[in-house]
Protein backbone atom coordinates (compact mmCIF):
# COMPACT_ATOMS: atom_id res chain seq x y z
CA UNK A 1 0.00 0.00 0.00
CA UNK A 2 2.72 2.60 0.47
CA UNK A 3 5.84 2.02 -0.53
CA UNK A 4 8.90 2.74 1.76
CA UNK A 5 11.02 4.67 0.28
CA UNK A 6 8.06 6.91 -0.24
CA UNK A 7 7.39 7.23 3.00
CA UNK A 8 10.53 7.50 4.49
CA UNK A 9 11.51 10.25 1.57
CA UNK A 10 8.39 12.36 3.01
CA UNK A 11 9.97 11.98 6.54
CA UNK A 12 13.24 13.06 5.16
CA UNK A 13 11.99 15.87 3.71
CA UNK A 14 9.92 17.28 7.11
CA UNK A 15 12.81 16.40 8.90
CA UNK A 16 15.45 18.18 6.49
CA UNK A 17 12.68 21.22 6.74
CA UNK A 18 12.46 21.50 10.83
CA UNK A 19 16.64 21.23 10.90
CA UNK A 20 16.51 24.26 8.65
CA UNK A 21 14.09 26.20 9.76
CA UNK A 22 14.13 25.33 13.51
CA UNK A 23 15.58 28.83 14.25
CA UNK A 24 12.88 30.64 12.57
CA UNK A 25 10.18 28.38 14.36
CA UNK A 26 11.31 29.16 17.81
CA UNK A 27 12.26 32.86 17.48
CA UNK A 28 8.18 32.94 16.14
CA UNK A 29 7.19 31.09 19.53
CA UNK A 30 9.74 33.21 21.62
CA UNK A 31 7.50 36.59 20.02
CA UNK A 32 4.23 35.31 20.31
CA UNK A 33 5.36 34.53 24.06
CA UNK A 34 6.31 37.89 24.95
CA UNK A 35 3.50 38.99 22.98
CA UNK A 36 0.67 37.44 25.16
CA UNK A 37 3.05 37.79 28.44
CA UNK A 38 2.70 42.06 27.48
CA UNK A 39 -0.72 41.78 26.96
CA UNK A 40 -1.47 39.76 30.18
CA UNK A 41 0.52 42.03 31.71
CA UNK A 42 -1.04 45.10 30.50
CA UNK A 43 -4.51 44.03 31.39
CA UNK A 44 -4.17 42.80 34.66
CA UNK A 45 -1.63 44.94 36.18
CA UNK A 46 -1.38 48.43 33.99
CA UNK A 47 -4.68 49.06 34.11
CA UNK A 48 -5.13 48.36 37.58
CA UNK A 49 -2.36 50.15 39.14
CA UNK A 50 -3.59 53.37 36.75
CA UNK A 51 -7.37 53.21 37.88
CA UNK A 52 -6.31 53.07 41.21
CA UNK A 53 -3.83 56.10 40.86
CA UNK A 54 -6.28 57.93 39.40
CA UNK A 55 -8.92 57.17 41.98
CA UNK A 56 -6.85 58.43 44.66
CA UNK A 57 -6.23 61.84 43.24
CA UNK A 58 -9.57 62.07 42.80
CA UNK A 59 -10.15 61.36 45.89
CA UNK A 60 -7.67 64.14 47.20
CA UNK A 61 -9.05 66.49 44.87
CA UNK A 62 -12.65 66.41 46.09
CA UNK A 63 -11.38 66.51 50.15
CA UNK A 64 -9.88 69.98 49.21
CA UNK A 65 -13.08 71.56 48.00
CA UNK A 66 -15.07 73.21 50.84
CA UNK A 67 -18.50 72.86 51.25
CA UNK A 68 -20.53 75.78 51.35
CA UNK A 69 -23.25 75.05 53.96
CA UNK A 70 -25.47 77.42 53.73
CA UNK A 71 -26.05 76.55 49.76
CA UNK A 72 -26.18 73.24 50.40
CA UNK A 73 -29.08 73.22 52.84
CA UNK A 74 -30.82 75.22 50.64
CA UNK A 75 -30.69 72.91 47.55
CA UNK A 76 -31.68 70.23 49.80
CA UNK A 77 -34.60 71.96 51.06
CA UNK A 78 -35.40 72.89 47.68
CA UNK A 79 -35.06 69.17 46.25
CA UNK A 80 -37.05 67.82 49.47
CA UNK A 81 -40.12 69.96 48.69
CA UNK A 82 -40.02 69.81 44.99
CA UNK A 83 -39.95 65.80 45.54
CA UNK A 84 -43.02 65.91 48.24
CA UNK A 85 -45.89 64.61 46.71
CA UNK A 86 -49.11 66.88 47.16
CA UNK A 87 -52.06 65.78 49.43
CA UNK A 88 -54.83 65.18 48.01
CA UNK A 89 -58.11 66.45 48.90
CA UNK A 90 -60.74 63.62 48.59
CA UNK A 91 -63.85 65.30 49.11
CA UNK A 92 -63.46 67.88 46.53
CA UNK A 93 -62.70 65.21 43.43
CA UNK A 94 -66.36 64.46 41.89
CA UNK A 95 -67.24 60.56 42.10
CA UNK A 96 -67.20 59.45 37.98
CA UNK A 97 -68.92 55.91 38.87
CA UNK A 98 -72.12 58.29 40.52
CA UNK A 99 -74.79 59.14 38.18
CA UNK A 100 -77.11 62.01 38.52
CA UNK A 101 -80.86 61.69 36.99
CA UNK A 102 -82.71 64.81 36.66
CA UNK A 103 -86.28 64.10 37.71
CA UNK A 104 -88.90 64.51 34.77
CA UNK A 105 -92.26 65.69 35.23
CA UNK A 106 -94.63 63.35 33.48
CA UNK A 107 -97.02 64.48 30.66
CA UNK A 108 -100.45 63.56 31.36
Amino acid sequence: MFNNKTWQNNTHFLTDFLKKCHFIIITIFIIALFTLEGFFLYHYFYKALTRTKILAELKQQSSITELKLPTFEKLTKFYAEKQQKPTIDWDKLRDPFVTTTTPTNPSP
